[in-house]
């Protein structure tokens, strides 16, 4: 016994010029919609360039300073962090902010790369260095102990 289509679904097969089985809805010519599949793990997109992004044009070499960051300043600050925007942030952090040294927040530019470089998470590196301020310790030893938090 063949089934046939009538009334609505037949007009809507004959106007789209699509072939249309019986008891099979239309969709007007678009592919039906596939089941998805659930993923054991969610996508993640990982920037490669997300250190990078963050400081090109965003932060000031020097208080008040250029925007314009060469490469080798960046790749210097970014090495092995070029995913994350933490050393951004950080050398932000430090030469931008308010954060002082001793009687000073003017830093040394070397000095607040060697800081940051490798900087996984800002605000740690951050009170390190006002932790090591506070209790006299000097800058060479702040640096190494605060420049891998």
């Amino acid at each position: 016994m063949t089934k046939r289509l009538t009334g609505a679904g037949f007009l809507l097969c004959a106007l789209l010029l699509t072939a249309c089985e019986p008891g099979i809805e239309s969709t007007g010519g678009a592919e039906p919609p596939t089941p998805s599949t659930p993923t054991s793990q969610p996508q993640t997109v990982i920037d490669e360039k997300a250190c990078e992004k963050a400081l090109q044009g965003k932060v000031a070499r020097t208080p008040g300073g250029s925007r314009d960051w060469p490469a080798e300043d960046i790749a210097d600050l970014c090495l092995e962090q070029e995913t994350s925007t933490e050393p951004a942030r950080c050398f932000d952090g430090l030469m931008n902010g308010d954060i002082r040294w001793r009687d000073t927040d003017e830093w040394r530019f070397d000095d607040v790369i060697e800081l940051c470089r490798n900087a996984h998470k800002a605000s740690s590196v951050i009170s390190c260095v006002q932790a090591a301020d506070r209790s006299g310790k000097s800058l060479a030893r702040s640096i190494q102990g605060c420049g891998r938090s």
